[in-house]
């Protein structure tokens, strides 16, 4: 199954309309059909704003397994490549974005749990 007809069957089980999506792309609701009919290529920014029109992943869209489709079947093979990367440095950015701000969190729990030993450690002394 190719990108457009996955996004097809996402988009009408969810009950959105072909005229809400190009609206959030910014094209007519011809461009978008032929988007959608793999008459024409789908970018990757375009990609991504369908995603959040469906609220699925993006991964969802062209997941190369039984139940996703195929990206070959929409894109040629450096298409597909550059979506890939573009997917992997994002999914880079994000995980390092994450682990920095868990980092943080880790951070300030530690200083808490310092300063309540220290507390505890003064309470016991008074007793």
């Amino acid at each position: 199954m190719d990108i457009g007809k996955k996004i097809r069957i996402i988009r009408k089980q969810k009950n959105i309309s072909p005229k809400q999506i190009s609206d959030k792309l910014g094209v007519s609701l011809n461009a978008y059909h032929k988007k959608e009919t793999g008459q024409s290529q789908i970018n990757v920014s375009e990609l991504e704003t369908i995603s959040k029109v469906l609220e699925v992943p993006i991964q969802e869209i062209v997941s190369d397994n039984d139940k996703y489709c195929n990206l070959n079947n929409t894109f040629n093979d450096h298409a597909a490549g550059f979506v890939f990367h573009n997917l992997s440095e994002k999914i880079n950015d994000t995980k390092d974005e994450i682990i920095a701000s868990l980092k943080r969190e880790n951070a300030n729990k530690q200083e808490i749990i310092d300063l309540l030993k220290d507390k505890l450690a003064k309470l016991e002394k008074k007793e």
